[in-house]
């Protein structure tokens, strides 16, 4: 299956980090679809800042003890290498509740019929 036959999707942040985080987690399974090449994952330069960010934060490492920097390392590593990397994403939609999940909407919505992915949090 070529890229463009494959759904586009958009992970949060969430995503990344419960994947991260938890082997047997949905967005674990969401993680194994992109690495499988089931999944063609889309990313800005935002959107990799804030996982690198996140999955380093010492709060969230004592949340979750098998976080380490190998496997942040590894996720990172595999998301630049794989995913589809945008540059300079439009900001065309403004999200008052959460302005933190706009760099998250404006890239889906820049690319149109989107799957947006999010983990329960």
């Amino acid at each position: 299956m070529s890229r463009e036959e494959v759904p586009r999707v958009v992970f949060d942040c969430n995503t990344f980090l419960q994947g991260a985080a938890n082997r047997l987690s949905p967005a674990r399974a969401c993680l194994r679809l992109f690495f499988g090449g089931s999944l063609s994952l889309y990313v800005s330069d935002e959107v990799i800042n804030e996982v690198r960010d996140v999955l380093y934060r010492p709060v969230l490492r004592a949340r979750f003890p098998r976080l380490n920097d190998r496997i942040a390392e590894a996720l990172i590593q595999k998301i630049e290498s794989k995913a589809v990397h945008i540059r300079n994403v439009p900001e065309v939609f403004h999200y008052e509740r959460d302005p933190k999940d706009e760099k998250y909407l404006n890239l889906a919505i820049e690319f149109g019929k989107m799957i947006w992915l999010i983990s329960a949090a």
